[in-house]
């Protein structure tokens, strides 16, 4: 026997999980965009025909249509948070 969450409880079973594991959050992501993060990289895909941008915590970041931008992200300062984000 199975069960087939609706979008709301894998949403809550997702970030529950991300918080009991403290695995950082991408932040809200808009439709026509997917984010992957890989070690200190954090990958934002625009699949759409119009420029996206968003606010990540180093500021907006504009998104071209069918393009992408590579965020680095650089250290940690002494309370946590992040010193500085690069787009590339």
């Amino acid at each position: 026997m199975g069960w087939f969450p609706t979008l709301d409880q894998a949403q809550a079973l997702l970030k529950h999980l991300a918080e009991n594991y403290e695995i950082e959050r991408i932040g809200d992501i808009p439709d026509g965009m997917v984010a992957v993060r890989r070690g200190k990289n954090t990958a934002y895909f625009n699949f759409t025909e119009s420029s996206m941008t968003l606010q990540i915590s180093g500021g907006p970041l504009e998104v071209p249509p069918r393009d992408l931008r590579i965020v680095k992200k650089f250290g940690m300062t002494d309370c946590g948070k992040n010193k500085a984000e690069l787009a590339i």
